[in-house]
């Protein structure tokens, strides 16, 4: 078993597991206590806002502030609402007491809203606290997303889904769910059982975790298979189907919510994700006018991939830029796969499928 020098994991990575690893308890205290039709609010982009989501936010920028008081953090919420609506704001303290009992309802606001940064510097943190909000709501996959981003460019990676087993063909009732990503730059991509134990004891912590490595499987494609967003308004389903053709791929696609479809690549479960963006043309005014993607809904999984050897760019090829704000406006799409040969494929499926 390889187990990382204390030198190689630097406190980056502790702070942001034990984070996403606590912060999950919240979660899963609000998927099992709440009515998941009740507290929740329709935001512009049309996708709702949960208890789940203030109250991960909250805990996650707060122990982010603890450890480093001066890192920027850019999120997805910020308390706005939570401030005019009170019985909202005490189901979130609710929740949020679960693991930090005696925080109050002013703290909680101030915690939240040290998630709006929007700006770029140098080093900032990126958290989308609930990612797959609509899974939540139905009781399947999400995921609770963190990375740290220096230069530019995520360097640790820290990835909570508390209702993904250890493997997709063990996916049944009587396997325990729950499952904790991390990984940093150069020290590898691990995974284990999702725990409300105390895991600030690195090493018992790699001891029971399985670091994470790829085979680039790109000549047999009879055993590739695709991994996509449930929502097909997230990503162009046709264009992958065309695609998966291209390549010869025949496996039905797994679908399933949130930033979880990364760590399915990265352990192997599937080869290949695909985010494409809603034109089937290859005009430049349709190209120019495509959705661009938040930074917090692939900052976790895009190190996470990588560490563990797959590969993750837009459908032109380039590095996703983390360096303009809360979007990658630089980038059109996301594609990961489980290989350098295989991605090359890939990209060239996509060029000859848009022409």
């Amino acid at each position: 078993l390889y187990v990382p020098a204390f030198s190689l994991v630097p406190c980056s990575m502790d702070i942001a597991r034990l984070a996403v690893n606590k912060a999950a308890r919240a979660a899963r205290f609000v998927a099992e206590t709440t009515n998941l039709n009740e507290g929740t609010i329709g935001k512009l982009d049309a996708s709702p806002v949960t208890v789940a989501d203030f109250a991960v936010q909250a805990l996650i920028c707060h122990f982010i502030t603890q450890a480093f008081p001066n890192d920027p953090i850019i999120a997805e919420e910020d308390a706005d609402e939570l401030r005019k609506n009170k019985d909202l704001r005490e189901r979130v303290l609710q929740a949020v007491r679960v693991v930090e009992p005696s925080a109050t309802g002013d703290q909680v606001c101030d915690w939240i809203d040290r998630g709006t940064e929007r700006g770029y510097t140098d080093r900032f943190w990126t958290l989308d606290p609930i990612d797959g909000t609509k899974g939540f709501l139905r009781r399947e996959q999400y995921a609770i997303c963190l990375a740290l981003v220096e230069s530019g460019t995520p360097t640790v990676g820290a990835m909570a889904c508390p209702n993904l087993t250890l493997n997709l063909e063990s996916d049944s009732n009587d396997c325990p769910k729950g499952t904790l990503f991390w990984a940093h730059r150069g020290a590898g991509a691990w995974q284990m059982l999702l725990t409300e134990d105390d895991i600030s004891d690195e090493n018992q912590t790699y001891l029971k975790a399985t670091r994470l490595q790829l085979k680039d499987n790109h000549n047999n494609t009879d055993e590739l298979r695709f991994c996509e967003s449930v929502e097909a308004a997230h990503s162009n389903h046709s264009l992958s189907n065309c695609i998966a053709s291209a390549l010869n791929i025949s496996r039905p696609p797994i679908r399933l919510d949130s930033q979880a479809k990364y760590g399915v690549i990265a352990r192997g479960d599937a080869d290949i994700y695909l985010r494409l963006p809603h034109f089937c043309t290859s005009s430049s005014k349709a190209k120019e006018n495509i959705y661009r993607e938040n930074i917090w809904d692939h900052g976790a999984g895009y190190v996470l991939v990588l560490e563990a050897g797959g590969v993750v760019t837009d459908m032109e090829g380039h590095p996703l830029d983390f360096s303009l704000g809360a979007k990658l406006l630089n980038n059109k799409g996301v594609v990961a796969s489980s290989g350098p040969i295989l991605h090359q494929n890939l990209l060239a499926a996509i060029a000859k499928t848009m022409q």
